[in-house]
């Protein structure tokens, strides 16, 4: 059994970098284009790459910190090492919560008007960031509102580039 100390890394790496990919990349081509359908390719296309990247980038990272860890034991020092197993499973939690958020975020555009897909996605995506910056505090004992509002202004900063980039594109390519 896998446990939440395990998975918890990986799983708040995808799903706050898929959330604020996610936001920028739709937001950012619905801007752009006027376009359900675009913004849907968009979004999908890179929440894939980005769930690849982000899966491998974790493992990359973590096998990188793991070694720098052993050689901290190797001179002594008292550490937590990463486990191959650790690496592994944070690596598909980054995978998996990254997918997971980037489809939830784009799903909005599947049913509602773009305007309103837009709102939406901003609205899941900046309560699931506030989500779980309050729950990493929670759990390490910081303060919850202040947590959480930091990991909202994330998404937010993320969502404003984003709708900024695709309403220049708009005009650049009128």
């Amino acid at each position: 059994m896998v446990s939440l100390k395990e998975t918890l890394e990986g799983a708040a790496f995808g799903t706050t970098d898929g959330i604020i990919c996610s936001l920028g990349t739709i937001i950012g081509a619905a801007a752009a284009t006027g376009s359900s359908s675009l913004a849907i390719i968009a979004g999908v296309l890179a929440g894939v790459s980005n769930s690849f990247a982000n899966g491998v980038g974790m493992y990359v990272s973590q096998a990188t910190e793991r070694g720098l860890q052993k050689a901290k034991v190797a001179e002594g020092e008292r550490t937590h090492v990463h486990s191959v197993k650790e690496n592994v499973i944070n690596s598909v939690a980054s995978f998996s919560a990254t997918i997971i958020v980037s489809l939830a975020m784009v799903a909005p555009f599947t049913i509602l008007a773009i305007g309103q897909a837009m709102l939406v996605s901003f609205v899941i995506g900046i309560l699931l960031l506030f989500s779980l910056g309050a729950y990493t505090a929670r759990i390490s004992k910081e303060n919850v509102l202040s947590h959480g509002a930091q990991y909202a202004l994330l998404g937010v900063g993320g969502s404003v580039i984003g709708y900024l980039v695709g309403e220049w594109l708009r005009f650049l390519l009128a």
